[in-house]
């Protein structure tokens, strides 16, 4: 008798442990599946900021790209038009000064400039 309230009790504490080590182990779970939900939002947000970092970069960068072309093709367009130019034109001889210094005409720059933006969808 004595060794069957004894295994009983043991068996007790055996139910008792394993429930509490279940329950210690569920909350370990839930906890773990929480930190990983909370550092996935923070991964998320930290990619969205670097997104539109990315995307201020690329905008930058696109802007410079349309000065640099609209410099050197309104400088190639101040050139050509010199070609065809009569000589004796009240403006050929600033044109011609301004073509040998890579200058350009301020109107067909903007021209350019707005044309180029506008293929990039920054117009």
């Amino acid at each position: 008798m004595a060794s069957n309230k004894s295994s009983s009790l043991n068996l007790t504490y055996v139910v008792i442990a394993a429930i509490i080590g279940f329950a210690i182990l569920g909350y370990g779970f839930l906890n773990y599946q929480t930190k990983q939900g909370e550092l996935k939002i923070k991964q998320d947000e930290l990619q969205m900021k670097q997104d539109q970092i990315d995307l201020e970069n690329q905008k930058t960068n696109n802007y410079q790209s349309c000065a640099d072309e609209a410099n050197k093709e309104a400088t190639a367009l101040l050139k050509s038009k010199l070609k065809i130019m009569p000589k004796d034109a009240s403006e050929y001889e600033i044109y011609k000064k301004a073509a040998a210094e890579d200058m350009y005409l301020k109107p067909d720059y903007d021209s350019i400039y707005n044309k180029c933006l506008g293929q990039y969808g920054l117009k």
